[in-house]
């Protein structure tokens, strides 16, 4: 079994506050923002996109955490959702109307 064929499982089994649940969000937002050409969904995937980057910026600082096969997976699909953001979009002919921020900048406190 390959740790993408895990996904469901992991899924699953996650709780509410999981990294792997806002990843995938924001991939499928990504993905549907692309076919039906709406900008709110793109919006909305970068918002569970950071959410995700936050919750695993978290669980990093852990050393048990950081080595679970649910940490892996999600920093691997993090990658997916910036690779489908910066490169396969403006390959498919999207044309990105509005600037891109891929990584979640400190915010003052």
């Amino acid at each position: 079994m390959t740790i993408y064929e895990s996904i469901p499982t992991l899924y699953f089994a996650s709780g509410y506050d999981s990294p792997l649940l806002y990843i995938v969000t924001a991939l499928g937002l990504a993905g549907l923002s692309h076919h039906t050409e709406t900008y709110g969904m793109e919006v909305a995937a970068g918002v569970w996109y950071n959410k995700a980057l936050h919750k695993v910026n978290q669980i990093l600082r852990d050393r048990t955490l950081a080595k679970e096969d649910l940490t892996l997976l999600v920093v691997l699909l993090l990658g997916l959702y910036e690779v489908y953001i910066t490169h396969l979009l403006p390959l498919k002919g999207v044309k990105l109307t509005r600037p891109r921020r891929i990584h979640a900048e400190p915010q003052d406190q």
